[in-house]
């Protein structure tokens, strides 16, 4: 059985989860006691229902699972990715840290930690983690790249270059942290160092969607509305469906038509990023604001409150959130008084 068992793991871990299947079955029919083996057969079976999408069927496994409290970490953090997926964050966030009790050398739940962290708009939380992480793994060019994006987003610039540089160092056709040093520059009023970011991702991809989305942006910020249509629809031509610059560009996108005054484009394009992710917080939040100028304020309340439950619960965005929830009752009390 311990044969069956150690090549059910081998599919396991690579992703082959109708083999891992078939085998933890026959380790089962050999050693039926296995309590063990029951739970990575379910945690199989959990997998496939991910990848059919099923994530209801998907979760119900993984809560029989952890109804035995196991002591595997892996279950904990493939679960947390589970809830992830399903937009519970801070389960997901609890099943990741489970994860790093049970072994505090179980490296990808500190990288999964820090991502989460950085969804729920908590940079500094996400910085620790991916430090963590990089204890293990000192050479993981996503990990350096997310660690910029951080520093970058409390303000630590420096920090933030280094990281970026580091990344780029370890393999310069990932172009990832070369588009994050342009978005800083962008950030930082520095828009003919940001150009030159974006010639350089374009060298090397010339059908690369997030250096169109950020070239986009910045002819937005320029006040060259025209020239920023353009190359936010090149960067939703070349990104697929799922990727990030696919729903970044629609947002910009809608930023410019919100400029240019097209109320209804800008809330189509918002609400196309909405369809392709609905966890991301800033979209939410301009939709509740047209809303809001639109005087549809129950609607508005909607998106606010979703923006506050993907919200780190100590993110400091959400004081600005409840702000504008407070100023939409105001209005109702008042828009009833009249």
């Amino acid at each position: 059985p311990d044969a069956y068992f150690n090549i059910a793991n081998v599919y396991y871990n690579i992703g082959l989860y109708d083999e891992a299947e078939r085998k933890y079955k026959k380790t089962l029919e050999l050693k039926p006691g296995s309590k063990t083996v029951r739970h990575f057969l379910m945690a199989a079976q959990a997998q496939m229902a991910i990848q059919e999408k099923n994530f209801a069927k998907a979760k119900s496994l993984y809560e029989e699972i952890m109804a035995d409290k196991p002591t595997e970490p892996i279950f904990y953090n493939n679960f947390g990715s589970l809830l992830e997926k399903m937009g519970d964050y801070n389960a997901a966030l609890d099943s990741y840290k489970e994860a790093t009790r049970l072994d505090p050398t179980y490296a990808i739940s500190y990288f999964n930690l820090g991502y989460i962290c950085d969804r729920m708009m908590n940079a500094r939380r996400a910085i620790g983690y991916y430090k963590k992480f990089l204890e293990f793994h000192p050479d993981d060019k996503i990990a350096l790249n997310n660690l910029g994006w951080d520093y970058f987003v409390i303000g630590e610039n420096d920090k933030a270059i280094y990281y970026y540089k580091k990344a780029t160092a370890i393999d310069d056709q990932f172009t990832y942290p070369m588009n994050n040093l342009g978005w800083l520059y962008i950030k930082t009023g520095q828009y003919e160092e940001a150009a030159t970011c974006y010639a350089q991702v374009l060298k090397k991809d010339p059908k690369n969607p997030l250096a169109y989305n950020d070239l986009g942006y910045l002819y937005y910020l320029k006040g060259m509305y025209d020239h920023a249509i353009v190359e936010l629809k090149k960067a939703i031509k070349f990104a697929r469906k799922e990727d990030v610059a696919y729903v970044y560009a629609h947002y910009h996108l809608g930023l410019v038509y919100h400029k240019i005054g097209k109320q209804e484009r800008a809330m189509e394009a918002f609400t196309q990023a909405l369809a392709t992710d609905d966890k991301y917080v800033s979209a939410h939040e301009k939709v509740a604001e047209l809303y809001e100028s639109l005087g549809s304020f129950k609607k508005a309340k909607e998106h606010y409150k979703r923006c506050l439950e993907l919200l780190d619960e100590k993110s400091s965005h959400r004081e600005k959130i409840l702000a504008r929830l407070q100023s939409l009752s105001s209005k109702e009390k008042s828009k009833g008084a009249l």
